[in-house]
């Protein structure tokens, strides 16, 4: 289980929007250098009858890597190539656990970060991974998409950003 902070949320994001009935909602905590995020996958994001959709799991791995991008980079990114191996069928039902891990900082000039991420059951059994590049935002986007998060229950912090971008205490 994640031990870390509980990431902001976006109240209509369809993965992690709590005012989403359709969505995942899913909750997100900073484990570490990672984030990670627990869910049993619903009956309504089926692509079969008791096995996930391959655009939600998708959906999740992107938000989970995308959360270790920005964490890393201290600014929220846009992702620029997202691929995602599929290893088997994801079932509905059962505890699936998400991880996700930003490796490297933009370096050689480059704009982007890579960051990764993987879902596999609560036994640790994988179910599928992605790699994808992420591209910090633009202040003027960034502080746009900051503005329209919301903290967690009981989180103390001035802003979104001052909670998410100050170091986490050990």
């Amino acid at each position: 289980m994640a031990t870390g902070r509980t990431l902001p949320m976006y109240a209509p994001c369809f993965i992690c929007g709590g005012k989403n009935a359709c969505g995942a909602q899913m909750a997100w905590s900073q484990s570490g250098e990672g984030v990670e995020g627990r869910t049993r996958g619903a009956e309504r994001h089926c692509g079969f009858e008791g096995i996930l959709h391959g655009g939600v799991i998708a959906g999740l791995l992107d938000e989970c890597a995308g959360w270790a991008a920005a964490l890393r980079c201290r600014a929220m990114c846009f992702t620029g190539e997202l691929k995602v191996r599929y290893l088997r069928p994801v079932p509905t039902g059962h505890e699936l656990v998400i991880r996700g891990t930003c490796r490297d900082d933009a370096q050689d000039g480059r704009k982007y970060v890579v960051a990764s991420a993987e879902i596999a059951g609560a036994d640790g059994t994988p179910y599928a991974t992605c790699e994808g590049k992420f591209f910090p935002m633009p202040p003027h986007l960034g502080s746009a998409v900051l503005a329209k998060l919301e903290l967690p229950a009981g989180a103390a912090a001035e802003s979104v950003a001052d909670y998410l971008w100050r170091p986490q205490a050990t």
